[in-house]
Formats: structure tokens, sequence, C-alpha cells
């Protein structure tokens, strides 16, 4: 990995993690599409795009390691059954499920 991309490829993920962050606990929120349950194509587009932004940021090591890809991995999962728990706070009015999840 270039090294002089590497803090901006930082900057983003963090920025991308808390617009995410932010989207998953925003009150009430809800999400219509032409198809059922468009939530779950938008977490799959969103926590893959997370994921592949946190790897890349090197914040969990080098991106052509595969021991990152092991952390990014464990992390990826940690982060998104917290983010789905935190949901289940009843002033938000989200859904936790585990399709969600």
């Amino acid at each position: 990995m270039n090294r002089r991309i590497q803090p901006a490829l930082r900057w983003l993920f963090c920025c991308f993690a808390a617009a995410t962050f932010t989207a998953t606990h925003w009150p009430a929120l809800k999400i219509a599409g032409p198809v059922p349950r468009p939530d779950l194509v938008t977490h799959f587009v969103v926590f893959g795009t997370w994921t592949v932004l946190l790897h890349l940021s090197g914040l969990l090591g080098r991106a052509d390691a595969p021991r990152t890809a092991q952390r990014t991995a464990v992390v990826a999962l940690l982060y998104a059954a917290f983010d789905e728990g935190t949901q289940a706070v009843p002033v938000l009015q989200r859904t936790v499920a585990l399709d969600d999840l």
C-alpha cells in the first residue's frame, strides 16, 4: 500500500464509520424501496464498504498480510453485533433482528 494514501484511507474510514453509526442509530429511520426488505441490500453494501475501508486503512496491519484479513473479519463481525445490539435502545425505535446482523 502506498504510504502517501494511508492517512487518507484512515480518514475516509473514520468518516465512513461515523456516518454509518449515525445512520444506523438515527431514530425511527425507515428505508423504502422497490424490493422487499431493501435494508438488507443496504446493510450488505454499507457494511461491506466499511469492512473494505477498515482493511485498507492499515489500522489493523498491512493490507497485504493474511493476518490483517483475519483481524478485519473479526472486528467487522464484532462491530456488526455491537451496532445491531445498540439499536435496541427504546428511544431509537429501531428494529433489531438477527437477519439484519
